[in-house]
């Protein structure tokens, strides 16, 4: 099919951009590109990792998915990258906190009406 085209793979990108990509760019079908990048030995743009400062990133604070589209990575890496932290997810994470300021809240409370010498009847 490819041939029929008459592409010249030796001058394509193979292996610098996704096979899915190029397959669109030249009008053939991904497996043909795979087939001439695989044939060629070159690896898939896919399978190269790219070095991320993960002490960097907002794990935990926002939804796995936000920051895996802000860095350009799989959801599935941020949730390794957070879970290899023992980084609670963001639900988690606010769940906790809430229960955290609630808690902190309540003392304080506690020390407001301790203060002013008010004490609500507890129920028995």
């Amino acid at each position: 099919m490819a041939a029929s085209k008459g592409i010249k793979w030796d001058e394509q990108p193979l292996g610098q951009m996704s096979d899915k990509d190029l397959a669109k760019r030249l009008q053939v079908s991904p497996e043909a590109v795979r087939m001439a990048r695989v044939s060629r030995g070159i690896q898939s743009c896919v399978n190269k990792s790219k070095y991320i400062d993960w002490s960097t990133q907002p794990l935990g604070l926002m939804p796995d998915a936000e920051i895996a589209k802000k860095i350009g990575v799989t959801i599935s890496s941020v949730r390794s990258a957070r879970a290899t932290r023992s980084i609670p997810n963001y639900r988690e994470y606010f769940h906790i906190m809430s229960d955290f300021r609630l808690k902190k809240l309540e003392k304080g409370v506690d020390a407001i009406l301790k203060y002013l010498n008010i004490h609500p009847e507890k129920d028995a």
